[in-house]
Protein backbone atom coordinates (compact mmCIF):
# COMPACT_ATOMS: atom_id res chain seq x y z
CA UNK A 1 0.00 0.00 0.00
CA UNK A 2 2.79 2.39 0.91
CA UNK A 3 4.53 1.58 -2.38
CA UNK A 4 1.42 2.62 -4.36
CA UNK A 5 1.24 5.93 -2.53
CA UNK A 6 4.85 6.77 -3.30
CA UNK A 7 4.32 5.97 -6.99
CA UNK A 8 1.24 8.21 -7.04
CA UNK A 9 3.15 10.99 -5.31
CA UNK A 10 5.99 10.68 -7.80
CA UNK A 11 3.53 10.77 -10.68
CA UNK A 12 1.89 13.91 -9.30
CA UNK A 13 5.29 15.56 -8.83
CA UNK A 14 6.23 14.67 -12.40
CA UNK A 15 2.99 16.11 -13.79
CA UNK A 16 3.49 19.29 -11.76
CA UNK A 17 7.04 19.59 -13.07
CA UNK A 18 5.86 19.15 -16.66
CA UNK A 19 3.15 21.77 -16.17
CA UNK A 20 5.57 24.29 -14.67
CA UNK A 21 8.02 23.64 -17.51
CA UNK A 22 5.37 24.37 -20.14
CA UNK A 23 4.33 27.53 -18.29
CA UNK A 24 7.97 28.67 -18.22
CA UNK A 25 8.28 28.05 -21.97
CA UNK A 26 5.14 30.11 -22.64
CA UNK A 27 6.40 32.95 -20.43
CA UNK A 28 9.78 33.03 -22.20
CA UNK A 29 8.04 33.00 -25.59
CA UNK A 30 5.84 35.94 -24.60
CA UNK A 31 8.84 37.83 -23.22
CA UNK A 32 10.62 37.28 -26.54
CA UNK A 33 7.64 38.66 -28.44
CA UNK A 34 7.53 41.67 -26.14
CA UNK A 35 11.24 42.31 -26.59
CA UNK A 36 10.92 42.06 -30.37
CA UNK A 37 7.96 44.43 -30.46
CA UNK A 38 9.77 46.94 -28.24
CA UNK A 39 12.84 46.77 -30.48
CA UNK A 40 10.83 47.38 -33.65
CA UNK A 41 8.92 50.22 -32.00
CA UNK A 42 12.15 51.91 -30.87
CA UNK A 43 13.67 51.56 -34.35
CA UNK A 44 10.60 53.16 -35.89
CA UNK A 45 10.45 55.87 -33.21
CA UNK A 46 14.08 56.89 -33.66
CA UNK A 47 13.78 56.84 -37.46
CA UNK A 48 16.02 53.85 -38.22
CA UNK A 49 13.12 52.12 -40.00
CA UNK A 50 10.70 53.98 -42.27
CA UNK A 51 7.19 52.61 -42.55
CA UNK A 52 5.60 52.57 -46.03
CA UNK A 53 3.04 55.21 -45.03
CA UNK A 54 5.84 57.46 -43.78
CA UNK A 55 7.78 56.94 -47.00
CA UNK A 56 4.76 57.94 -49.10
CA UNK A 57 4.16 61.00 -46.93
CA UNK A 58 7.82 62.02 -47.18
CA UNK A 59 7.74 61.57 -50.95
CA UNK A 60 4.60 63.72 -51.23
CA UNK A 61 6.16 66.43 -49.07
CA UNK A 62 9.31 66.45 -51.22
CA UNK A 63 7.31 66.67 -54.44
CA UNK A 64 5.24 69.51 -52.94
CA UNK A 65 8.43 71.38 -52.02
CA UNK A 66 9.86 70.91 -55.51
CA UNK A 67 6.65 72.20 -57.15
CA UNK A 68 6.64 75.19 -54.80
CA UNK A 69 10.28 75.90 -55.67
CA UNK A 70 9.62 75.62 -59.39
CA UNK A 71 6.61 77.96 -59.09
CA UNK A 72 8.76 80.53 -57.29
CA UNK A 73 11.43 80.28 -60.03
CA UNK A 74 8.90 81.03 -62.77
CA UNK A 75 7.53 84.07 -61.00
Amino acid sequence: MNHILTETEELLKYKLLQKSRSVAIIIFFLLGLLLGAATIYSLIYFGKITLPSQAIENQLNESQKSTDESKSEFQ
